[in-house]
């Protein structure tokens, strides 16, 4: 029998609003709401922050304390590094975070079979369908009955296991990874054409050299 995993007990939500920060509203919604008309044990809701907010903060209180340093009795500096302290604090679980989240969280279930229970009942084949039809610009939001976070309409799938979490990439929006894609895929088409066209231009040149009498350069 294999050995278990993390995330054999967690799930990665998606489509959160960015101002929830409260891990507790989070664990309170999947425990309600996981698997239908039936309550589950969740162990941990944790909010994935805005990445890009949290090293700018980290680096206006490293710029705020060196600051200090050099003029310890100014008062606006003072209150600059407690300003940029009393941020990071912020993303404890019981406070106030007045950084934004990236819209995604982990949800972690204390069993493996209402773990099982919330994937199926999440990305069933009427959900699936939904998606793809909102992938392709059909909005069928509509056709959708599961639970709705604050209005918001959120994607579950498994988690990923926390070595294979790509922190950076959690606040890049769906617009500027489908921009990113079509830009790689252009460049990709480019460079095939651009193949293309060279190896015709060499196909032709040594035809024409081969009907002069002149010898093959391929």
């Amino acid at each position: 029998m294999g050995s278990d995993h993390p995330n054999d007990y967690a799930i990665f939500v998606s489509g959160l609003p960015h101002n929830a920060t409260d891990e507790a509203e989070i664990s309170d919604f999947f425990h309600r709401n996981a698997v239908r008309d039936k309550e589950v044990d969740v162990v941990k809701a944790l909010v994935c922050f805005e990445i890009t907010q949290l090293f700018a903060a980290v680096k206006q209180k490293k710029r705020a304390e060196m600051n200090l340093s050099q003029d310890p009795g100014n008062p606006h500096l003072q209150a600059e590094v407690l300003a940029a302290k009393e941020a990071l604090a912020s993303v404890a679980p019981d406070r106030a975070a007045k950084i934004q989240s990236s819209g995604h969280a982990v949800v972690i279930f204390r069993y493996q079979k209402d773990h099982r229970a919330c994937l199926r009942y999440w990305n069933g084949l009427s959900r699936r369908l939904i998606n793809m039809l909102m992938g392709i610009g059909l909005d069928c939001t509509c056709l959708d009955s599961t639970p709705r976070f604050r209005g918001c309409r959120l994607k579950v799938k498994r988690a990923p296991n926390p070595t294979d979490f790509q922190w950076e990439n959690l606040g890049v929006t769906s617009q500027e990874r489908r921009t990113a894609q079509f830009t790689t895929l252009a460049f990709i088409s480019v460079m095939i054409a651009a193949c293309g066209l060279a190896c015709f231009g060499l196909q032709k040149l040594q035809e024409g050299i081969a009907e002069d009498g002149g010898s093959a350069i391929l």
